[in-house]
């Protein structure tokens, strides 16, 4: 049981076309000291992929490493959205999951960014059989609309939903 009050401050849809907005927020962010999240889409919208973008990622691997203990990375999907189609890891079979959630992976990783341990479906909405390969894919957690999903544990616990 949690017993205190938390807020999860998370900057979504981060990637590369959004770098300049990204800096001035995390600038401000890190004057008041606050903790936060930085929800990574490996290949947004499949027109910004991380691996053709590494001035992007250096800005990311010096913000992690400059604000080490303060900044989390964690997965956005694998490309949110296209043609105004939010990226669904609520109806998709377990292995199409698996398989988005392994091509992010492997982005992260060519381009030598730090393996995330908690995922934000772009959706909001997770499914079990998403659960489920998020398990197999080595996350710890996942965060809904109105859950946080500690998967190791087997633990749900019911969040306000989120703003924006």
């Amino acid at each position: 049981m949690i017993d205190k009050k938390i807020a999860i401050v998370t900057i979504h849809d981060v990637n590369p076309s959004c770098a300049e907005k990204l800096q001035k927020t995390t600038n401000e962010l890190n004057k008041l000291d606050i903790k936060y999240n930085l929800s990574i889409v490996p290949n947004y919208k499949y027109n910004y992929n991380l691996k053709d973008n590494l001035y992007f990622c250096e800005q990311i691997s010096t913000l992690l490493y400059e604000q080490k203990g303060n900044i989390e990375l964690t997965q956005h999907g694998f490309y949110h959205e296209l043609d105004g189609k939010i990226e669904d890891y609520d109806s998709e079979s377990k292995e199409e999951e698996k398989n988005d959630i392994k091509r992010g992976l492997d982005i992260l990783s060519s381009v030598k960014l730090p393996k995330p341990t908690t995922f934000i479906p772009p959706s909001w909405y997770l499914s079990s059989q998403s659960i489920e390969a998020l398990k197999d894919s080595g996350f710890n957690i996942a965060e809904s609309m109105s859950a946080l999903e500690f998967i190791n544990e087997g633990k749900k616990y019911l969040t306000s939903p989120v703003m924006n």
